[in-house]
């Protein structure tokens, strides 16, 4: 389960199982009836991309969250066609073959999104693309700790694979967000030639989603570029007035 979008927060085992039987038995109140069993757990595969999470992703198209939590539907958006058009659900056979016919949609079975999506596969499982998010997140983490200890800024890093995010605080005992700071380091880093943007309840915390393909040189240059950007932001250099322009992110 994870917990706010781009948070990259992941509940254990019994908190997620927990959660789902708490919305079960509420729901059944609601109704008026007797909560059997937990509602199923659907897992949306767009937000963080396709296969992204690295090695642990790959559960991702065997309906598991990981290796412990059991997620019963997983839905894939456009990373499954790379910009052309399709979704795909997996999950069990109650599920799918409850009843017949029950999703009616006009370009279900494209067949050329079916076959662009076929390609996407076989390129993440030819050039070994899992293996590179895996490593290339691990990369990327290890140079945001290293900056972590420069920047009193970095709050925490966390995330799998490829899909990583950094808090920002302003203070490292009261965890204070800094929803501006967080502003103006992404606007900072797309000056300096890294896009990103942030997310997160309180808007502090920059989320990174590269794409599978990201070489070694690409993520060192990455993680230098938002070091710069995080030392623009603590001297000073990024105002109000330039991040005020792009207010609604």
């Amino acid at each position: 389960m994870e917990i706010g979008k781009g948070r990259f927060e992941t509940a254990d085992k019994g908190v997620a199982d927990g959660f789902k039987n708490l919305v079960a038995i509420r729901i059944g109140r609601a109704l008026g009836v007797e909560a059997k069993r937990g509602v199923d757990a659907v897992r949306e595969i767009v937000a963080q991309g396709l296969l992204k999470l690295g090695v642990s992703g790959i559960a991702e198209l065997r309906g598991k969250a990981d290796d412990s939590r059991t997620t019963d539907l997983s839905t894939f958006g456009k990373g499954l066609g790379s910009g052309v058009p399709i979704s795909a659900i997996v999950a069990p056979c109650h599920v799918m073959d409850f009843q017949e016919a029950f999703a009616l949609i006009t370009t279900t079975g494209n067949a050329v999104s079916t076959c662009v999506a076929h390609a996407v596969l076989d390129t993440i499982e030819n050039e070994d693309l899992i293996a590179n998010a895996q490593a290339r997140g691990e990369q990327i983490k290890a140079g945001l700790r290293d900056l972590q200890e420069r920047h009193a800024l970095i709050g925490d890093v966390r995330g799998r694979g490829l899909a990583i995010g950094f808090e920002l605080i302003r203070d490292r005992e009261t965890k204070e967000p800094a929803t501006s700071e967080a502003a103006k380091v992404v606007l900072r880093g797309y000056q300096l030639g890294v896009v990103f943007t942030y997310v997160g309840m309180f808007s502090n915390v920059p989320e990174l989603t590269p794409p599978l393909t990201l070489s070694e040189a690409e993520a060192d240059e990455a993680v230098q570029l938002i070091g710069q950007a995080i030392s623009d932001v603590e001297q000073g250099k990024v105002s109000d007035e330039e991040v005020a322009a792009f207010a609604g992110w």
